[in-house]
């Protein structure tokens, strides 16, 4: 039997990879694009500029399905193939991880199938809208970051703890309240 060895070769970006019109524009290596939809059980996806128009059908080492559009993958290029684009991953995010931990009574617990925080009259709500991201709870929301955390509640009451706390403003730095209270 052959044994095959591989080598590692360092590619350079250059303006000619831009070019969606240079006679040898082919992808090297792994790049990150996105999926942008499917198509006779393919995924189509794009990554640089010529394909933001005219996305390329992908195959995949991966389980995909629809519920991954928009996300982003990594891909390689098929050699053997005509450079056929394929997706060797899918890019994971925080914000991903908690909106794939949701359903619609809540949010998902570490125990299959159960749900924590379910409220029969208000679920906890992640949603995503273009560049606003909303969180909605029925009593009260808290994040927490080792020694810091800022709870909101249903009565109104925002507390922030830390070890140090800064507020920055450009413009008008206003505090309003019915009292206000310093040390």
């Amino acid at each position: 039997m052959e044994r095959q060895t591989f080598q590692q070769t360092n590619f350079q970006h250059t303006d000619s990879d831009a070019d969606p019109h240079h006679s040898t524009h082919h992808q090297s290596g792994v790049v990150v694009g996105k999926i942008v939809g499917f198509r006779d059980g393919l995924a189509l996806v794009s990554y640089d500029r010529r394909t933001l128009s005219t996305p390329q059908a992908a195959i995949s080492t991966v389980e995909l399905h629809p519920d991954l559009e928009g996300r982003e993958v990594a891909i390689s290029f098929a050699s053997n193939r005509g450079k056929q684009p394929i997706i060797i991953g899918v890019i994971s995010s925080r914000l991903d991880q908690v909106l794939e931990n949701t359903t619609s009574v809540g949010l998902l617990s570490d125990h299959p199938g159960s749900v924590l925080g379910r409220n029969e009259n208000t679920a906890p709500e992640v949603r995503v809208n273009g560049d606003k991201l909303e969180l909605s709870a029925a009593s009260e929301i808290t994040i927490t970051c080792g020694k810091s955390s800022i709870s909101m509640n249903k009565e109104g009451k925002i507390l922030i703890r830390g070890e140090h706390i800064l507020s920055r403003a450009a413009g008008a730095h206003r505090i309003k309240g019915g009292a206000i209270q310093l040390n």
